[in-house]
């Protein structure tokens, strides 16, 4: 089943099909240690690999009215986060973090979770990880 199109606007984040070990610094002093998706995941590491570090305009986050995030990987959606802040741009690459809290009921985490995951129509193809769902039009 499809993740429904009349939701409020979200920010999908498709993860990378193989996990790839390593540290990398999100905020000053708190390292991820990995990026990417395997599905033993521990809830941290889910967050994590979804949280940083994404080619996303704030300005755009807001224009939109997005304030949660969906962890898609494997073909289905896996987790829903709200976002509390946005970490960045970084100066290297302009790219942003999210400070996130995992929603785990509501009528939002049903539409878009629901009781096993739900698909997401990424464009056949397409190498971007990033998709503002519903899509337009």
């Amino acid at each position: 089943m499809e993740i429904s199109k009349t939701i409020e606007p979200v920010l999908v984040i498709r993860l990378g099909k193989k996990w790839k070990a390593g540290e990398e610094e999100i905020e000053t002093g708190y390292f991820r240690h990995g990026k990417g998706w395997h599905p033993n995941l521990t809830d941290t590491e889910l967050a994590d690999a979804v949280r940083a570090w994404w080619k996303v305009s704030p300005v755009e986050l807001d224009k939109k009215g997005i304030g949660h995030v969906v962890a898609y990987a494997d073909g289905l959606t896996r987790a829903l986060y709200r976002i509390e802040s946005v970490l960045g741009p970084r100066a290297k690459d302009g790219r942003v973090a999210f400070q996130m809290t995992r929603v785990e009921e509501g009528e939002l985490f049903q539409a878009v979770i629901g009781d096993e995951g739900l698909t997401v129509p990424f464009r056949r193809g397409s190498a971007n990880p990033v998709k503002y769902w519903p899509p337009k039009g």
